[in-house]
């Protein structure tokens, strides 16, 4: 996966199977401790079982969704219309990650604690909130301000 995914999308510095403790980042419990993380090995490690920095995450979704470095995205990706989408929760943290194929605009959206619900919610919104018809017009979501 390393050479074939990761390295390619110049990402393969910031994912980690076991990260030090220092660059990581967990959710808290009801009386402030630190909840323990999230981790799993073998075949299944890459549905769930990486640590990845936002930046590295949102890399990967520019790259797959916008840029289509590897081609057409797999169908693993959920699609509606020009919209394609896909989001995970392990114990205690959510992602969601999507974009308008049509204007290019991404989102890139993660969450510690909470029900991942709340986050797809939050991406779809994130998503669809600057959307615009017109693939020319300006746009906001994709990682530019106004």
């Amino acid at each position: 996966m390393r050479a074939h995914v990761l390295e390619p999308l110049g990402v393969a510095d910031e994912v980690a199977v076991a990260p030090p403790a220092d660059r990581t980042l967990r959710a808290r419990g009801r009386f402030g401790r630190t909840r323990a993380g999230w981790t799993m090995d073998g075949a299944i490690l890459p549905a769930g079982g990486l640590w990845a920095t936002p930046r590295a995450l949102a890399s990967v979704v520019s790259a797959l969704l916008v840029e289509r470095r590897f081609g057409e995205p797999a169908s693993a990706w959920q699609r509606a219309g020009r919209l394609l989408w896909h989001n995970g929760a392990t114990r205690h943290a959510s992602a969601f990650a999507g974009a308008d194929t049509g204007s290019g605009d991404w989102v890139l959206a993660h969450r510690l604690g909470g029900r991942p619900e709340d986050t797809d919610r939050l991406g779809a919104a994130l998503l669809t909130e600057n959307r615009s018809p017109d693939p020319a017009a300006p746009s906001y979501g994709s990682g530019d301000t106004p």
